[in-house]
């Protein structure tokens, strides 16, 4: 007989780390300091989430908007003072 994992051993030896950072910022460069070395990065702004780039923030650090896409893939601009928190996932 096979043993089958239960889904929080599958969730506990998952590859993927998930951490979740409150934010108070005002600058794209404030942003970059908490997700340059992650690959993949959401933010949580004005009731929604958005997925942002860390390479698209890394050109333009004096800003105070990123375009982030919402789960449709539709575009937005986001103000950074507008961020509540980040979503972190990093690949372990």
């Amino acid at each position: 007989m096979k043993y089958l994992k239960t889904f929080e051993q599958f969730i506990n030896e998952s590859s993927i780390n998930e951490r979740r950072v409150n934010f108070k910022g005002k600058k794209a460069s404030d942003l970059y300091k908490i997700i340059k070395n992650v690959d993949s990065v959401k933010v949580f702004a004005k009731g929604k989430h958005y997925g942002i780039e860390s390479d698209d923030i890394k050109h333009s650090l004096n800003d105070t908007v990123v375009f982030g896409f919402d789960q449709d893939g539709g575009e937005h601009e986001v103000k950074i003072q507008d961020i509540e928190f980040v979503e972190l996932f990093e690949n372990a």
